[in-house]
């Protein structure tokens, strides 16, 4: 026990700056014909680059495709899009499959109402898979994020569909059979969805910005794959106890979706929303258990209207608002999963070496958070820029357990694509052995097979096999031995 406690003393020590995060600009965008500008979306990583797009800037001024390493060198301009056949402006994020990058432009294409197109990363060479129809048959203006399971790639319209509320749709990898599951009616399920769906491997889950039953102001909603059993899991009042016009997307831990609202809460005083500045809410996976974890109130110390969605290393939630913090420029901030803990990290400035009015989300690599800004920078035209040191994946700053024999947190991102991060902790050395199992038994890779001190440790899986190969979306499990004790821990694998 004495080892145990002098161990967690010593990666306190380590790892407690957590106020003095590290903050810096790795990309000012300028705007030209060679670069972007106001980037909105959320950047995703392969380990290695940090891919993005920004809805303005490149040759026609109708945005770009970007890539950047962590530490910010070699930034390149993979594609411009035209305007027309690529469409253009996109404030999505991109989603990769293998040596393809996917997401949506919100206008161009073939009627002009937006397309779902593909990037080769092979040959910078964009394709469009889906130009959409409008009202009806098809949605219009996708402003959000698709999500695939495998098979399928998901998302939705704002406009269009048969009320012209927005949709919900899939389509094939390669573009074919596209197919609307859902048409948004407003009245009864909700309207003009903003952020983008998220998926368990049974349903989606998503919100929409606007109406729903009983004169609500937007809607948390599930539906099945396949497209059926839509439901409504909750319609936001915008009442001092909730919220109201969500902007971005849900996040799955555990049993409860986390995410955001851009108005409502306890500053709430009617119809107008003129003080009201947007919430932190849980729900359960089924719609019960609604609470609201925290009001947002604009002030130097907090932010307001978040516009983006959350993300989690296990143990904390991690956001940005579009306003608030010391200059109201928006705010990175750090939160409890039990709803304590509030923390702005870092205030924005909008000066030359700051970023402002962050629209999208944050990701987490290693010791770092990243993220995008439409404002700020050098140019004035918007920032990419990391956080650092204080935001690990792993906050043993904050871990109060002792270490038991062998403990493993939750893995982090779970679901993930294109991979995960499997935490635990040893109470004395030992041997560990690491290794993937599919649904089935079988097993798939042996991560780690060695002898190990004790402490906390941390090993990444990137979604292969033993030979190297990428295996299928689908359900997996993380199997720690150490001396006699075993764990596992479940592992949804996104395409």
């Amino acid at each position: 026990m004495y080892r145990n406690i002098i161990s967690i003393v010593a990666l306190i020590l380590v790892f407690a700056d957590s106020v003095n995060a590290q903050f810096s600009i790795l990309h000012s965008f300028t705007g030209s014909t060679t670069d972007g500008r106001y980037a909105q979306g959320s950047l995703i990583t392969d380990g290695i680059y940090l891919y993005g797009m920004t809805p303005r800037g490149g040759l026609v001024d109708s945005g770009t495709i970007f890539q950047i390493k962590f530490d910010g060198s070699d930034y390149t301009l993979l594609s411009s899009f035209n305007g027309t056949t690529e469409g253009g402006g996109p404030l999505g994020s991109l989603i990769k499959d293998g040596v393809n990058l996917y997401g949506m432009n919100q206008w161009g294409g073939t009627n002009g109402d937006g397309i779902i197109f593909r990037h080769g990363l092979d040959n910078n060479i964009i394709t469009p898979l889906h130009s959409f129809m409008g009202k009806p048959p098809g949605g219009d203006a996708p402003v959000a994020s698709l999500v695939k399971d495998g098979t399928f790639l998901y998302g939705m319209t704002q406009r269009g569909g048969i009320s012209d509320y927005g949709t919900i749709f899939r389509i094939n990898l390669d573009g074919s059979n596209f197919a609307v599951l859902h048409h948004f009616t407003k009245d009864t399920d909700g309207a003009r969805p903003q952020g983008s769906l998220i998926t368990d491997g049974t349903f989606l889950y998503g919100m929409t910005q606007f109406s729903g039953p009983n004169s609500s102001i937007g809607t948390v909603f599930r539906i099945r794959l396949n497209g059926n059993d839509f439901a409504v899991l909750h319609n936001f009042t915008g009442a001092t106890n909730d919220g109201a016009s969500p902007y971005g997307s849900l996040l799955i831990n555990g049993t409860f979706l986390y995410g955001m609202t851009g108005r409502g809460g306890t500053n709430y005083t009617g119809n107008t929303f003129a003080t009201d500045e947007g919430t932190i809410f849980r729900i359960g996976l089924d719609g019960s258990n609604f609470s609201l974890l925290h009001s947002f109130t604009g002030t130097t110390n907090d932010g307001a209207k978040p516009f983006g969605s959350l993300i989690t290393n296990g143990m904390y939630l991690y956001g940005l608002t579009e306003f608030g913090g010391t200059t109201n420029s928006g705010t990175i901030f750090k939160f409890g999963l039990n709803g304590s803990g509030f923390t702005v990290l870092h205030s924005l400035t909008g000066t030359t070496n700051d970023g402002s009015i962050p629209l999208g989300s944050l990701i987490i690599h290693e010791k770092y958070l990243f993220g995008l800004t439409p404002g700020g920078g050098s140019n004035g035209e918007g920032t990419i820029f990391k956080l650092g040191e204080a935001t690990l994946p792993i906050d043993f700053s904050d871990l109060t357990l002792a270490l038991k024999d062998l403990t493993i947190l939750p893995a982090y991102p779970n679901p993930f694509n294109p991979s995960t991060t499997i935490r635990y902790g040893l109470s004395a050395d030992s041997k560990v052995i690491i290794q993937i199992y599919n649904i089935t038994g079988n097993l798939i890779s042996t991560l780690e097979s060695n002898n190990q001190t004790q402490g906390w440790h941390s090993v990444q899986w990137n979604g292969t096999n033993s030979k190297n190969e990428q295996v299928p979306a689908g359900i997996y499990f993380g199997k720690v031995t150490s001396y006699d004790y075993t764990k596992t821990t479940k592992l949804m694998l996104l395409k």
